[in-house]
């Protein structure tokens, strides 16, 4: 019994096929550039909040009830207008009040000085003691004090009707009101906010190490975070003297072009500003490095098509470029898409991005005419 069961494993084993040979493994495709030498501007970034180019926050500088609100938030304003008016019925009366007053100390002055006159004639004759010519022109020195403490009461209580009215100090945009008609408000309380659009500004601290040689009037490339999709430029007027204790970092103050007002204050932007002139470098672009045992490295392809993992030295960064300092040389091909599928030393198919993009459309039109033929397929049975 036993041998029969060998003889029939003997049997099954010698009927069985040989195992198949598995393909081997097609290189992983890549996309490749070469390294070249190119001009480039040495640049610092920041990060900052626009602002306005002149921003004031309107306080009424005497009591009173609101009479009227003569602008409101969104409007045009030039340098004048009125924005607010305060209740001046009671300055009036006191305005009123002091106007008598000086003319009481004028009459006064007239009056001491046509004594004072009498008083030198008697002297001068001899009726009189020189006293009296002495107390005479005491009394003009006083009156005339008066007058004058009267006059200067008077225009104490005239800009109070001044205060009342609140102008706009520049020519800008209402942004905020904080008052209604019938509010009460008192000395100090905030009335309007104006701001001046016509340019915005924005202070941008940045690398010491870069921004100590910045020149005036150097060019700088704005990102707005709220414009993702558009690039602004401004130009440095001036660099901070002093280093910002707590950052660690040079202020430069920078004006933004905004010619069709597509920024607003207030929104942060990213700042690109350029610290010297364009100078010599190879250059690569960010996905084509990447980590490793704490070093950054490239994939290097030789003409044989392997790739080799090789150290290299940055630069700073410009935009979306690396500059190079060290490990690799001008003309040898880097690995720039593909780098996760890339293994040491061995082969890789260097890819066209046009070919690649072009078989990824023809796909997706296979795609797109398999869905329609579906979609005709489903029609055609419901009609049957």
């Amino acid at each position: 019994m036993r041998r029969a069961s060998l003889l029939l494993a003997l049997l099954a084993g010698a009927c069985e096929e040989p195992p198949a040979e598995t393909p081997p493994v097609p290189p992983p495709p890549v996309h490749v550039v070469e390294v070249r030498a190119e001009q480039v501007t040495p640049t610092a970034e920041g990060v900052a909040t626009l602002e306005a180019a002149r921003d004031a926050t309107l306080r009424a500088e005497a009591p009173g009830r609101v009479v009227e609100v003569a602008a409101e938030p969104g409007q045009r304003v030039e340098a004048g207008d009125v924005l607010v008016r305060l209740d001046v019925g009671r300055t009036t009366v006191a305005l009123q009040a002091a106007s008598a007053q000086v003319a009481q100390a004028e009459a006064r002055v007239a009056q001491a000085e046509r004594e004072a006159e009498l008083a030198r004639r008697l002297v001068a004759s001899g009726g009189a003691p020189e006293r009296r010519g002495d107390d005479a022109e005491d009394a003009v020195r006083l009156a005339r004090a008066a007058l004058d403490a009267a006059q200067a009461q008077t225009r104490l209580t005239r800009r109070g009707l001044t205060e009342a009215v609140v102008r706009a100090p520049f020519p800008g945009t209402v942004a905020e009101r904080f008052v209604e008609v019938g509010e009460y408000v008192g000395p100090g309380a905030p009335v309007a906010q104006v701001v001046d659009t016509s340019h915005l500004e924005a202070r941008v601290l940045l690398d010491p190490r870069r921004a100590l040689d910045v020149p005036i009037g150097a060019r700088a490339r704005v990102h707005a975070f709220a414009r993702p999709e558009e690039v602004f430029e401004a130009e440095v007027e001036r660099v901070g003297e002093v280093v910002d204790p707590r950052s660690r970092r040079l202020p430069v103050e920078l004006r933004v072009d905004d010619p069709e007002r597509r920024l607003r204050p207030g929104l942060a932007a990213r700042f690109v500003v350029e610290t010297g002139a364009p100078e010599e470098h190879l250059v690569l672009a960010d996905g084509a490095v990447f980590e490793r045992f704490g070093q950054r490295h490239v994939y290097v392809v030789d003409g044989e098509g392997v790739a080799e993992r090789r150290a290299v030295e940055l630069g700073p960064a410009t935009g979306e470029r690396l500059t190079v300092l060290g490990g690799v040389e001008a003309g040898e091909r880097v690995v720039v898409e593909g780098v996760d599928r890339v293994v040491h030393q061995r082969p890789v198919q260097i890819v066209e991005q046009a070919a690649e993009q072009a078989a990824e459309q023809a796909a997706e039109q296979d795609a797109e005419a398999v869905v329609e033929s579906a979609a005709e397929a489903v029609a055609a049975a419901g009609d049957e």
